[in-house]
């Protein structure tokens, strides 16, 4: 029988600072990123695009070759007494067309990006001798057997050697078809194998370089970071070898661990109450509007934690705060609710119950959609993963903000009927 003795506070101080250490963010990550800001980090389009122009030595990187030859050298497997083969005379291009009216073979350059949509492949390497297709998947599933054919293809123009392709994918999962290519079908990831090469590439960054696009790799590594969990998995190892132990029988950590965890469901709700009440606060403030008390799911009504703890798991009380807009002497009036479904969104329904304008949005970024990209997800709070914007809502400031920015989207989309302008 297990001795259940009190675990003193000292032992979950020591694993919490243990486990900060890890999950605190690395110093040198640029907190302004272009691919962030733009919500462009799982682009497939614009993150290939990128990757073109640093494998293609004439690319606006300015440095020559020195970033295709570590990619055939360590991803490729190209042996280093080859490398000069694959490089001489080398052209990269993007959405290279597989149709021999746009790309005669056996001619060099005189492929032109192409944008149709049939018989596109993302990245091609190649010169008189060799011709190396890259296939690149983030969000998307390979269509219509797409690397066979381009495996295919690159067989038909080189015809005195294999054929390679390269199958680049979140977790460099394999294609269809790949026992009919086998070794000469390259499986690689965005986490692992181009995160590593780029790694490479700011190691061999030549001194005195372009101090901008060595920038632009950093952001480019932290895009990828963002939507491969890459970071998140090491984290969570790390995490894990912690609370283990060294392989002793030490089950200290452990039992601080469960004693932290038991406590999740309690910090999610504080969060939450905190951020329903700058809601509150702030719309009376400014708004003068009348709060709909009577809401049997308000925030204030609910008891216990909204969401229960990782133990006793159930499902969303869906807890909410709503307020009554009223025409002066008239009986017309607007409800704006403001909820939780794990994420954050917004609607107003008029006095028949009935949706304003047929639509809801996530706060505070105003996205409609029922499936959210990764990029979209990071920029709303999510309780459900307690993703690193939901964290955040536990700073006053950030909670301040995130309200303003919240509001400004319900006046913008809702402002006729709440602020009761007059339609031109």
């Amino acid at each position: 029988m297990v001795n259940e003795e009190i675990i003193y506070s000292p032992q979950i101080n020591e694993l919490l600072q243990s486990v900060c250490s890890i999950v605190a963010p690395p110093k040198e990550v640029d907190e302004y990123n272009i691919f962030s800001v733009l919500e462009i980090s799982d682009k497939e389009v614009i993150m290939c695009r990128m990757l073109a122009d640093l494998l293609n030595p004439r690319g606006q990187h300015g440095q020559g070759d020195i970033f295709l030859c570590a990619f055939l050298k360590y991803i490729v497997g190209i042996e280093k007494g080859k490398l000069e083969e694959y490089t001489k005379g080398v052209f990269v291009k993007k959405e290279y067309s597989t149709k021999c009216d746009d790309n005669p073979s056996g001619q060099t350059d005189l492929a032109v990006d192409s944008k149709k949509d049939d018989g596109r492949i993302d990245i091609v390497i190649y010169n008189r001798k060799y011709f190396l297709p890259i296939e690149v998947k983030i969000n998307h599933e390979e269509r219509n057997n797409q690397c066979l054919d381009y495996y295919q293809f690159a067989s038909d123009i080189i015809q005195d050697h294999e054929a390679k392709i390269i199958y680049l994918t979140k977790d460099g999962s394999k294609p269809a078809h790949y026992s009919k290519m086998g070794k000469n079908c390259i499986c690689i990831s965005w986490g692992k194998g181009i995160l590593n090469w780029l790694r490479y590439c700011l190691e061999i960054f030549p001194h005195g370089g372009n101090i901008q696009v060595k920038s632009m790799i950093k952001n480019y590594m932290n895009a990828i970071s963002s939507f491969t969990n890459e970071r998140g998995e090491e984290m969570t190892e790390e995490c894990r070898k912690i609370i283990m132990g060294d392989g002793n029988d030490d089950i200290d950590n452990i039992r601080a661990c469960v004693e932290i965890t038991k406590t999740f469901g309690l910090v999610q709700e504080e969060i939450i109450r905190k951020m329903f009440g700058a809601f509150d606060q702030e719309i009376q403030s400014r708004y003068c509007w009348e709060k709909d008390d009577q809401e049997p799911n308000d925030w204030k009504n609910m008891d216990g934690p909204f969401f229960g703890n990782l133990f006793d798991k159930y499902g969303s009380k869906n807890p909410c705060t709503t307020f009554k807009v009223k025409r002066s002497n008239s009986t017309e009036y607007f409800r704006l609710c403001i909820r939780i479904q794990w994420r954050v969104w917004c609607e107003v329904l008029d006095n028949n119950g009935k949706q304003v304008n047929r639509k809801w949005i996530y706060l505070p970024s105003g996205v409609h959609s029922e499936k959210l990209s990764r990029v979209q997800d990071e920029n709303i709070p999510n309780f459900f993963s307690m993703n690193m914007y939901a964290i955040k809502l536990s700073q006053e400031g950030f909670r301040k903000r995130f309200v303003d920015e919240s509001l400004k989207k319900v006046e913008e989309v809702w402002g006729d009927e709440l602020l009761f302008k007059e339609k031109l």
